[in-house]
């Protein structure tokens, strides 16, 4: 489904603002959690989705993230939390 889309070149996540506008979801509304600021973070938050950086494994240095976790069962937290 997702051939010929990259992240690299942000073409991913504009297929993916498309899918979820079909759905009635504002990129704002869903969050991109990833650890490359190049091909995870900043792209998808440019297209407007929130973004969680993880760097439990590895940080792999700045980026436009909106949240920083170094473990995934800090998301429950975050996602729990009322806009």
């Amino acid at each position: 489904r997702y051939k010929g889309f990259t992240k690299e070149e942000g073409t991913l996540y504009d297929e993916l603002v498309k899918e979820l506008a079909e759905q009635g979801i504002k990129p704002e509304e869903a969050v991109m959690v990833g650890d490359k600021p190049s091909t995870d973070i900043d792209p998808a938050h440019k297209r407007g989705f929130k973004t969680i950086k993880y760097t439990g494994f590895v940080d792999l240095g700045a980026s436009k993230a909106d949240l920083e976790i170094e473990t995934f069962a800090e998301l429950k937290t975050i996602l729990r939390k009322k806009p």
